[in-house]
């Protein structure tokens, strides 16, 4: 119902409650409040025949009752408010300092100024109209006149920071009493209003956290921020099923890792930080600085190998520095079946060192082998250095990137060096195996890629043993049976006398020898063998190999045992000492070999090709020769082509032909 500020209450008789509307006839007019003990009948409009009945409020004990809708026959006119009946009032002797507009609650015993800054103080009783010192009036609910400074219509709340104070602002501060006490009609009344008072929660917090109830009225800080632009969880995540997207980040420095921190403190940090990325398919952040480690860094297990995705992302190979301290692994991850169209592990931006001469692998991964996979790649590592301590030539990986069963994968942009400036290569620890070891690689691809001072630059080698009845096998062993049958080890086993096809307890099936292997713009230097394949095709173009100097075991390339068809193509071979420069050797595939420059050679004890005992024929075209014979066939090696080279070179015969039905022009 609106009101038109007409007011004039006649009288006070105590504070019965509201005896209820009497009935609606109808709106004849508006004759007013005839006294506050509630409203005595509003005659209303004499055209309405519509509300007969509603008898109204009783008490403030609720409605007694509605008799319905008998019809409107429309408005005859408002005739204004005649009057208010007595407002819900209580008079008290009690001595007080009190005065008219002051908001008051009971106390033990008596009365005081109510305040919203508590709830005890802001369970307000009333509003005093007038006060003599020793007796009071206060308003409980309802019509109340006699205050000055109101500002019409605005809405009065109990003030928290003055006792007994009206504000026509609410309070903000935490802990604080929203309670409303008042709704101005004019500038000296207003309806005094009963509602609960609701209460402000502490807010603890800082501003960019997540807030989290750390009581029941209290706010603090959750354990996510966010700045604007990254999002950092201070603590692990866990999820029933996998959560996807592309930033979900994982900042290592909110795990506590840090440059100024002790390895082991670090490892921990690290390692928990890579905990809660692969929980969530997320981003592991690294920000530049150097920080010791001492114990590999692990994604998954052999026998429980990760299926997801994870990234390890640092903020450059040069300013992102991860170094190994003991004589362990860099980062381990065993990698099962990632979602249909995801890199399942990816690293990139960073630099593993090794302080330690005895170090292993600064990254290895292990692939379980399953269904073939056409339409994208496993995994991805690209802008990684895997080094000893190059300032002071100090420490080294016995191999720099190893990945077992990869199908279709990508290394770019990386770095290997193993025992740095050390010539002999070392035959155990730094440096003794292999800058890239692809192992059982199906489709995978090397571009832009350096290693020096392995014993091999790119490796590739079978490891696979023929299975005999009644042999010994380890766990992590790689068996053959036939010519194309390929199983590893699981499970060690005595006296193995069961074929790994029908003994899945000990044996499970698996791809075999590396097939296609594609290395782009890659050098090497002081390598003993820059690139070794042993059951892989080659598919090797724009290549430098530097073994200027003096060593007798050199060979550039070598290549064994092919089943099919490559190339090595588009490149130069600097070699001082050695027997050859390239050897085929056992290959039942054809090799294409172009456009490579043997001349920048010393000393070699053979020739720059050796071919031996291959069944299919190999072609070179367009090479430069040096001093040394360029081909050597040996026996069983047959049908091979040479044409279109220049020797330059003063060897005699430039080509050593053993074999049969060569043909050299």
């Amino acid at each position: 119902m609106a009101f038109n500020n007409i007011y004039n209450p006649v009288g006070q008789q105590g504070i019965s409650g509201y005896s209820g509307y009497s009935s609606f006839s109808g709106y004849s007019g508006i004759s007013g409040y005839s006294s506050f003990s509630g409203y005595s009948g509003i005659s209303g409009f004499t055209g309405i025949s519509g509300y007969s009945g509603i008898s109204g409020f009783t008490g403030i004990s609720g409605y007694s009752g509605i008799s319905g809708y008998t019809g409107i026959s429309g408005y005859s006119g408002v005739s204004g408010y005649s009057g208010l009946s007595v407002p819900n009032l209580q008079t008290v002797t009690y001595a007080n300092a009190f005065s008219a507009g002051q908001v008051i609650y009971k106390t033990s015993g008596g009365y005081g100024l109510a305040q919203a800054n508590a709830a005890a103080t802001a369970d307000a009783i009333g509003i005093v109209q007038s006060s003599t010192g020793t007796t009071f009036t206060y308003v409980i609910n309802g019509y109340i006149s006699g205050l000055t400074g109101l500002t019409d219509s605005y809405h009065y709340y109990l003030s928290d920071s003055v006792a007994g104070q009206l504000t026509n602002t609410p309070p903000t501060a935490a802990g604080s009493i929203i309670k409303p006490m008042l709704i101005a009609i004019g500038s000296t009344a207003g309806i005094v209003v009963e509602y609960a008072g609701s209460q402000i929660g502490t807010n603890a917090g800082t501003s960019g956290y997540y807030a989290k109830w750390t009581s029941a009225n209290t706010l603090g800080n959750g354990i996510t921020q966010d700045d604007g632009t990254n999002v950092t969880v201070s603590g692990n995540l866990s999820a029933s099923g996998n959560i996807s997207g592309n930033n979900l980040n994982i900042n290592t420095a909110s795990y506590g890792f840090s440059p100024s921190n002790t390895a082991s403190a670090n490892t921990t940090a690290l390692q928990n930080a890579v905990n809660a990325a692969t929980a969530v398919n997320g981003t592991v952040i690294i920000p530049a600085g150097k920080y010791n480690i001492n114990a590999a860094i692990t994604i998954g297990t052999s026998a429980s190998p990760y299926n997801g995705k994870i990234r390890i992302q640092g903020s450059g190979k040069n300013t992102t520095e991860i170094v190994q301290t003991s004589a362990t692994d860099g980062i381990v991850c065993y990698l099962v079946s990632p979602g249909p169209n995801d890199i399942g592990f990816e690293l990139t931006d960073l630099s593993l060192i090794s302080s330690n001469s005895s170090a292993g692998t600064a990254v290895y991964l292990n692939i379980t082998p399953y269904a073939s996979i056409e339409n994208r790649d496993l995994f991805y590592i690209n802008n990684v250095a895997a080094t000893g301590v190059v300032t002071s030539n100090t420490g080294g990986w016995t191999n720099g990137f190893w990945v077992v069963a990869g199908w279709h994968g990508i290394i770019s942009n990386c770095y290997a060096g193993g025992c740095i400036n050390t010539m002999p290569i070392n035959s155990t620890g730094a440096g003794s195996g292999a800058g890239f070891l692809m192992q059982d690689c199906i489709n995978c691809k090397l571009s832009n890629v350096t290693a020096e001072f392995f014993a091999k630059g790119i490796s590739s080698p079978n490891n696979y043993v023929p299975w005999v009845s009644g042999s010994n096998y380890t766990a992590g062993q790689y068996v053959k049976v036939g010519p194309y049958t390929y199983f590893v080890c699981i499970l060690s086993i005595i006296n193995s006398t069961t074929s790994p096809g029908s003994d899945p307890t000990h044996f499970m099936s698996t791809d075999g020898p590396s097939q296609g292997l594609q290395v782009n713009n890659y050098m090497s230097l002081d390598t003993t063998y820059g690139i070794y394949y042993n059951t892989t095709t080659p598919y090797i173009t724009n290549f430098l190999i530097d073994n200027g100097n003096n060593y007798a075991n050199w060979t550039s390339i070598f290549v064994a045992n092919t089943y099919a068809a490559g190339y090595i193509t588009s490149g130069q071979i600097l070699q001082y000492g050695g027997s050859n420069q390239i050897a085929l050797s056992g290959c039942t595939g054809g090799v294409i070999m172009n456009s490579i420059d043997f001349t920048q050679q010393n000393g070699l004890s053979g020739a720059s090709i050796l071919l031996t005992n291959n069944t299919a024929a190999s072609v070179t075209t367009s090479c430069l020769f040096g001093s040394a014979s360029a081909i050597q066939c040996d026996s069983g090696s047959n049908y091979n082509k040479a044409a279109v080279n220049v020797c330059n070179g003063l060897a005699t015969p430039k080509y050593l032909n053993n074999g049969a039905n060569n043909s050299f022009t």
